[in-house]
């Protein structure tokens, strides 16, 4: 893959199409990549060489997850310095406080996943204005 796309990492598929729905419907242009687990995500991002990575425009990162969790993939993706300054979104159910998720991993931004459909979709709509992805 040569262009950038945005990788959705989210283990719940009915969150994951909705989300992916939403994004493609408000106009986002970039591909979607979406992975069901943290290991899936270092693997697209983070491969082994001779492998060619992902170039990624933006990680709508889903914290509890998998394998590997969501915080351990923001901090190895903070670590290597290909991704970097990847955005990430941190994209979540948790409860856990926002400023304190802040301290241990910054992102670009926090948002909660809202219970209703409706409200659901309107998060989500927002994420692509908020990164000017379209």
């Amino acid at each position: 893959m040569t262009a950038e796309v945005v990788v959705l990492v989210e283990d719940d598929p009915d969150d994951a199409f909705l989300t992916t729905h939403t994004l493609v419907r408000h106009g986002l242009k970039h591909e979607i990549v979406v992975v069901g687990d943290g290991r899936a995500a270092l693997e697209l991002l983070l491969p082994p060489p001779p492998i060619e990575r992902v170039r990624a425009a933006l990680v709508l990162l889903d914290l509890n997850l998998p394998h590997i969790g969501g915080f351990e993939v923001l901090r190895r993706l903070r670590a290597d310095p290909q991704t970097a300054d990847v955005p990430v979104i941190l994209f979540t159910s948790t409860s856990t406080d926002e400023q304190r998720l802040m301290r241990l991993q910054p992102a670009v931004a926090f948002l909660r996943k809202p219970l209703n459909c409706s409200s659901f979709q309107s998060v989500t709509a927002r994420i692509g204005l908020h990164l000017g992805l379209d």
